[in-house]
């Protein structure tokens, strides 16, 4: 195929009406037509997208959350009501023959426990929401300050300390310079009579130790040391260890020396005192024992005397040599008396100084701690409550609601309540008697209703926890569409019915309203049964809640400004459609369901 006639395929329309109009006007026309629809088609595919928003105000009003499900008219005209749990009978209300209203209570058990158990958790419930509240406001102001006030006590008590405890360490010092300077004061004073201390000191001392030696000597004699061997051998072993310790002791004062100021002599010369004491005592023993030794051909009287003399003077020589200790002492610290007064009482001002030291070191101590703790108090109050505080907060806050529904549906059930009106066919329940009995299950309350008609439906495992029995609600029958029929739960089953391989809950529900109107067995229709009413509550549309992660709820709110800011936000009741808003959103704003 050649170009010519392709191009002449092309351009035949043109022809054409060049033909039939003989003019160009009409192919500028067309052309025209054609730029301008594709001009139209490029702005529309190019142009910004503009974005919209689908908003719905926040809201005042009546929130009202039900359960619905089909029901199914069954007929139980004679009911035969017993106590879901075992008790003792308090009260029984009705006789034989009564007319009772719907409602009306039959029986109860004793239920003191279950009272406080309701009481108790009611109490938990408003605990949990009001630490809750705290949690969800933050800190206040007030909470801020009183936390900055304890940071700021706590700097004081550490200055506080700090202070004291330097000021101690300065009187610690001086009283020891002071101490020092007394004591060289006092050596200066009493330099005379400290030589002649030293001097006695030694004297006496070698005095004291040769009386003992000259005592071994009158033991050393054969003659006395047989004899007293053979007739006091006991007194003469303890006396060889008296006479031994005597003379380690003047050993031991020996060993001190006599050099030092004129406090240390003064010691020196206190133990020198101690063993001459004891040098006496040995030789006073030695005295007791020759003169108790009996004469013998050996050990005649002149032996005896001379054995004696010979210890009297050792003890003559000891005893001066303890009034010379004793005149030293004495001469020493007379002239010692005027600075010993004056050191003691530094001595007494040093243990003092450094009692305070020690004192306000440990203050500073524990101030540093309750600075750091009081430091990190205000940190955190300062920082409010995180998202995961409050969301475990309102957590706790839902359990205590839990357990507060829990507690009282089981005081409820401590209630026979009358479902429908009627007459009691009969009453065996006593008061006092025990419901768990072997004869329980034929203790019950059977009675006649003025209606035969009864409601059942199955109610989905997601539903089932908020239908009670008591709760009131309405059925549309499909049979009478016009005429709403007011139905009260009366009966839930504990467990599950296999529904169509779905695990649901029966729930028998009876009319209070039926008047004329006399439905058939098998009848079906809608049933809504009120579960929770809120008023005057700020609600949104449901599909406007977001959750995080962490489990926290948000929404996105429109400014006036049109523009898009999360919320953080605390949800109550849930309805169907809405939801209650108890924190984080004003009455009028906008939240965002949809951008598109």
């Amino acid at each position: 195929m050649t170009a010519k006639p392709l191009i002449n395929g092309i351009l035949w329309p043109f022809r054409l009406y060049k033909h039939f109009w003989g003019t160009r006007k009409v192919l500028t026309i067309v052309l025209t037509c054609v730029a301008v629809a594709l001009l139209t088609l490029i702005f529309l595919f190019t142009r910004p997208t503009q974005v919209q928003y689908v908003t719905s105000p926040v809201e005042r009003k009546d929130l009202v959350q039900t359960v619905e499900a089909v029901g199914t008219v069954i007929s139980e005209k004679d009911l035969e009501l017993k106590f879901p749990m075992i008790g003792i009978v308090q009260d029984v209300l009705v006789n034989e023959g009564d007319t009772v209203k719907a409602g009306q209570v039959l029986a109860r058990l004793r239920a003191g426990t279950l009272q406080a158990d309701v009481n108790s958790a009611a109490a938990s419930y408003q605990n949990a929401y009001a630490n809750w509240q705290r949690i969800a406001e933050g800190s206040r102001p007030e909470d801020i300050a009183i936390a900055e006030a304890a940071v700021e006590s706590s700097k004081v008590a550490l200055t506080s300390a700090q202070t004291t405890r330097k000021t101690a360490q300065l009187n610690l010092e001086q009283s020891k310079a002071e101490l020092a300077q007394l004591q060289r004061e006092a050596d200066t004073a009493v330099a005379g009579q400290l030589g002649s201390a030293r001097s006695a000191l030694s004297q006496q001392l070698t005095a004291v130790q040769n009386a003992l030696f000259a005592m071994d000597d009158v033991f050393n004699n054969s003659i006395v040391e047989s004899t007293a061997e053979y007739q006091q051998s006991a007194a003469l072993d303890l006396y060889e260890q008296t006479q031994l310790r005597a003379k380690s002791d003047v050993q031991a004062a020996f060993s001190l020396g006599t050099s030092g100021d004129s406090a240390a002599v003064l010691g020196k010369l206190r133990t020198a005192h101690d063993a001459a004491n004891d040098a006496v005592s040995a030789i006073d023993r030695g005295y007791a024992l020759v003169s108790s030794l009996t004469e013998t051909q050996t050990f005649t009287p002149g032996v005896k005397e001379s054995a004696r003399g010979k210890i009297a003077t050792q003890r003559s020589a000891v005893q001066a040599a303890l009034s010379g200790l004793d005149s030293a002492t004495k001469s020493l610290q007379d002239s010692r008396a005027g600075y010993d007064t004056r050191i003691a009482a530094e001595q007494s001002a040093i243990t003092s100084a450094q009692g305070t030291v020690d004192r306000s070191t440990s203050d500073i101590a524990t101030a540093q701690a309750n600075l750091k703790s009081q430091q990190a108090q205000l940190d955190l109050t300062r920082a409010g409550s995180r998202p995961s505080e409050i969301a475990a907060a309102r957590a706790s806050v839902n359990q205590a609601a839990a357990q507060l529904q829990r507690a009282r549906a089981q005081l409820q059930d401590t209630v026979i309540v009358a479902p429908i009106a009627g007459v009691i066919t009969r009453a065996t329940l006593k008061a006092g008697e025990f419901t768990g009995g072997a004869d329980s299950m034929s203790n019950a309350i059977t009675m006649l209703g003025d209606s035969p008609f009864r409601m059942e439906l199955y109610a989905a495992e997601i539903d089932i926890p908020r239908v009670r029995i008591g709760q009131s609600g309405t059925v549309l029958l499909d049979a009478l569409p016009n005429d709403p029929l007011n139905v009260r739960v009366s009966e839930i089953d504990s467990a599950a019915s296999d529904v169509d391989n779905v695990s649901k809950y029966r729930v028998v529900l009876d009319f209070t309203n039926l008047g004329q109107l006399q439905p058939r067995i098998g009848m079906t229709g809608d049933t809504t049964i009120v579960t929770d009413e809120r008023t005057e509550v700020l609600a949104i549309p449901g599909r406007a809640v977001q959750r995080n992660e962490d489990g926290t709820e948000y929404v996105k709110v429109l400014t006036p400004e049109d523009v898009q800011v999360e919320r953080m936000v605390t949800t109550g009741m849930e309805t169907d459609a809405e939801v209650e808003i108890l924190t984080g959103l004003q009455e009028g704003e906008n939240v965002i369901l949809l951008v598109k």
